[in-house]
């Protein structure tokens, strides 16, 4: 039985990789899932794929103080010989060295979407931080001998030469500069996919009793912690709060600022917070007839049909300014609001 190999680093990426292999590969394929963690920063530690049918495996390197055993634990994909690579994380100064071998192999390689990342143009990579990648990507190769390998310095989606394919879910609004092979698939959130997801993640039901219970504004906060960002954002949300009376505002935490922003929104009346560590695209998978809220939130890229989307980010003059000014939106369900009027 021919092997696939989906690499994954983040909770996007994971339910993004079990949609894929649910809808396309769910049979006459020997599927190996392999998480792959900074020990600095870890994620997806609370997994279970019992049942599942499916192969999975962990790599968890040292970021601040690289070794030759990261040689050997990429030795472990490599020694699989897939007869398809999936990866959804460009930019690792090792990915060259691995697509190498597994091109010698005969192995299709794979870029999945990195949610708006994969829709958007980012420029060119100035000067200073293509030298700063430079030595970065040298300093690495010598510390963990990975030769041959290139770093990554450029900012456009799927440059290295060793990719066969890009897959997308809306590839109307990829750019696809590289001139590779683009293929088109969809994820279907229906109740079955739901619960594979609840396994894997190991969610608990009851938790989200509170997600069902009534419909709700359903916000979905970002990595920012400013105090003129979360003034700003309390805000808008009391605003929308004032037109919706009967919805409670439900808060999931960004894990980068989570410890700010408990401060800030426990003060605000009629105020839920969602603490657990689920993916936030479960809460959504959850909801009913709510309101979900981000000023641009990946996790938005998962369509529940009885929910009404919206970025918020024009709301937010100096961010849209200067970070979302080139934004591009790739679905057609995603309200871009310019107002608190546009959200109903």
């Amino acid at each position: 039985m021919n092997n696939i190999v989906f690499l994954v680093v983040t909770e996007y990426q994971l339910i993004v990789s079990l949609g894929i292999i649910r809808q396309y590969f769910s049979q006459g394929y020997n599927i190996i899932v392999i998480r792959m963690s900074p020990i600095e920063r870890p994620r997806l530690n609370n997994l279970d794929f019992e049942g599942t049918g499916l192969g999975y495996h962990e790599i968890i390197y040292d970021y601040k103080n690289p070794t030759s055993k990261l040689k050997d634990q990429l030795q472990f994909i490599i020694d699989l010989k897939p007869e398809k690579f999936f990866f959804f994380l460009e930019g690792k100064f090792w990915m060259n060295y691995l697509f190498s071998k597994l091109h010698k192999l005969g192995t299709k390689i794979i870029l999945g979407p990195d949610g708006m990342k994969t829709y958007n143009d980012h420029g060119i990579l100035p000067i200073n931080q293509r030298t700063r990648n430079l030595i970065y990507g040298m300093f690495y190769s010598a510390k963990t001998r990975l030769l041959p390998t290139w770093p990554h310095v450029e900012k456009t989606y799927a440059t290295s030469r060793f990719i066969d394919e890009v897959w997308v879910e809306h590839p109307n609004f990829y750019n696809n500069k590289t001139h590779k092979k683009v293929i088109e698939f969809h994820i279907t959130m229906d109740d079955s996919f739901v619960k594979l997801l609840f396994h894997v993640f190991c969610v608990n039901e009851k938790d989200m009793d509170i997600i069902h219970q009534a419909p709700s504004i359903l916000f979905f906060d970002s990595s920012y912690h400013t105090d003129d960002y979360y003034k700003k954002t309390i805000e808008i949300l009391e605003a929308i709060q004032s037109k919706h009376p009967e919805m409670k505002v439900m808060v999931k935490h960004h894990p980068l600022s989570k410890k700010y922003s408990h401060d800030v929104f426990s003060k605000m009346q009629k105020v839920y917070e969602l603490n657990s560590d689920y993916p936030a695209e479960l809460y959504i998978a959850s909801a009913k007839e709510s309101l979900v809220v981000s000023m641009v939130s990946t996790c938005e890229l998962f369509f529940n049909p009885h929910c009404d989307y919206y970025w918020i980010y024009k709301l937010y003059p100096d961010f849209y300014k200067n970070k979302y000014g080139k934004l591009s939106n790739p679905t057609e369900y995603i309200h871009v609001v310019e107002s608190i009027d546009e959200i109903k």
